[in-house]
């Protein structure tokens, strides 16, 4: 493996854990969680542009792509619900949630890409983050029926 490929690839695998972030004394745990991948989104940036075939002009050919315009047109419309909105404080907040996904969705595109991972290697990666979601869901569950009857 190239030395330059494992920068992408801790990047990546850093994208994976967001999900197991701690919370880090907030209040919610979604909160860190999208402070990470703004975080994750900013790194993935500035290591595009300091690479010397840089991926910049693939980034902004993604978004030429018909269900990325209507994602990017979803995420202006509900910009737009501020003028209307009941609570803008959470406009505010929610679209720049969907701005972070809208560009989210093209650089972990390009690591993958960049990285060379085949789709072997992705599969296994997915399903072992699939494998200790379902495995952390069901063992609460199992906890809280060993606790108390549970019946029908």
């Amino acid at each position: 493996m190239e030395k330059k490929k494992i920068p992408l690839l801790i990047l990546l695998i850093l994208y994976g854990l967001i999900g197991y972030s701690p919370y880090f004394e907030a209040v919610d745990q979604v909160g860190p969680q999208w402070l990470l991948l703004t975080i994750f989104n900013i790194t993935a940036l500035f290591s595009f542009l300091f690479l010397k075939d840089s991926p910049i002009n693939e980034i902004f050919n993604a978004f030429k792509k018909p269900i990325v315009i209507a994602l990017v047109l979803f995420a202006f419309w509900g910009l737009l619900s501020y003028t209307y909105s009941i609570n803008p404080n959470e406009v505010i907040v929610k679209s720049s949630q969907w701005f972070n996904v809208i560009i989210s969705i093209p650089l972990i595109y390009l690591l993958i890409k960049k990285a060379e991972i085949n789709f072997y290697t992705i599969s296994l990666i997915l399903s072992f983050f699939l494998f200790v979601e379902v495995f952390v869901s069901m063992s609460q569950y199992i906890e809280i029926i060993s606790l108390r009857n549970y019946d029908f």
